[in-house]
């Protein structure tokens, strides 16, 4: 099936875009929920909460940054609209430390 909503450049990679909002809404999902994936192991329960108030937080703040510049046009916080899209991006691609 062909999808001619999509440019060009992303007609055929259409399974791969598929495959980043499944696991977009399973992120989001699971800052939803109160569930752990490890909430049995002792060592990585601690760490997967931190992970998950962490992704929660940035959310937040991207949104709150960008409704101030969309809805405000407040330039000034731009700069932090951009760089928390780039600890979403870092989080999701596995760079952040």
């Amino acid at each position: 099936m062909e999808n001619k909503q999509l440019p060009d450049g992303l007609k055929h990679e259409l399974p791969k875009i598929q495959a980043g909002v499944k696991q977009w809404s399973q992120f989001v999902a699971w800052s939803w929920t109160d569930y752990l994936a490890f909430r049995d192991d002792r060592d990585k329960h601690p760490q997967e909460q931190v992970l998950k108030n962490y992704f929660i937080k940035i959310l937040q703040d991207q949104a709150w940054y960008r409704y101030a510049v969309s809805s405000y046009e407040d330039e000034e916080k731009k700069p932090d609209a951009d760089a928390t899209s780039l600890k979403i991006q870092k989080l999701v691609m596995g760079k952040n430390s």
